[in-house]
């Protein structure tokens, strides 16, 4: 079975490449998070048995994904659900390479591959290092990390800009509503990015935004922003949790315990 993964990432440009995916294990990954995902023990079935105490019914078997939409859709059975979904338990994930520490959900299937460079507001050049997490059979819902080489005159966080201004770039990068200000011209489905919240803290900058595809549901997004040194050279470091906003409300607090989790290498003193 193929499936595309789709993300937006803050300091990552849109192309598409394929790579496979097997749960828990690290594979290769496509350029800003769109990919083809490949089974290779063919699809996997869950049962789920149901029971009701009033009686003789059957019982009914079906894989996960189908019982959660029953659940969803059917509005009799919304007492029979939690309030929220269950927070996955978070392991932690230390990188070697880039000298960085991350708290993970632990069922999550891993990716890892590298995104190509290029000249922007981050002073960026050569190639991304990228890794990504997300729930099996669930795409639209990931974490991911871009570690990017800086120019060297980046030498602080404050090198671009405070954390309002460091939001600003982001969004603007993403944002086309400006195609629909015209007053003569009839406006058109665009994509359109809001900045919600940006503060700065331990050194670090923290953004929360929402994106909207035309004809795709909107996307809610937190991100971590440092700067570190791994040992070799300094690098920005972006890490991005996102999610339906339909389903902020289940995955929230998971994600912003993620992000709170991250501990970047330290800058060397200047």
């Amino acid at each position: 079975m193929q499936m595309s993964l789709q993300s937006t990432c803050p300091v990552a440009c849109a192309r598409t490449e394929r790579f496979t995916q097997q749960p828990c294990r690290r594979v290769s990954m496509p350029q800003c998070f769109k990919a083809v995902h490949q089974s290779s023990a063919g699809s996997r079935r869950q049962q789920t048995r149901a029971s009701c105490k009033s009686g003789n019914e059957a019982v009914a078997q079906t894989n996960r994904r189908a019982l959660l939409l029953a659940l969803v859709a059917a509005p009799g059975l919304a007492q029979l659900q939690p309030a929220h979904a269950e927070a996955p338990s978070l392991t932690t994930y230390k990188d070697k390479s880039d000298e960085f520490s991350l708290s993970v959900p632990a069922n999550w299937v891993a990716g890892e591959g590298a995104a190509a460079g290029g000249k922007g507001y981050t002073g960026a050049s050569g190639t991304r290092r990228a890794l990504a997490w997300y729930p099996e059979g669930d795409l639209d819902t990931n974490l991911t990390i871009v570690i990017t080489n800086v120019g060297a005159d980046f030498t602080r966080l404050g090198s671009f800009g405070d954390a309002e201004q460091f939001g600003g770039n982001v969004v603007a990068q993403m944002d086309r509503s400006y195609l629909n200000r015209s007053w003569n011209k009839p406006k058109s489905p665009v994509q359109e990015a809001k900045l919600l919240d940006a503060k700065s803290r331990n050194n670090m900058y923290f953004i929360e935004y929402t994106v909207k595809k035309p004809s795709q549901e909107e996307k809610h997004l937190l991100s971590a922003i440092a700067l570190g040194f791994n040992g070799r050279y300094n690098r920005l470091y972006t890490v991005t949790g996102q999610c339906r906003e339909s389903e902020l409300k289940d995955y929230k607090s998971t994600l912003q315990s993620v992000l709170q989790s991250f501990s970047p290498p330290q800058l060397p003193p200047y």
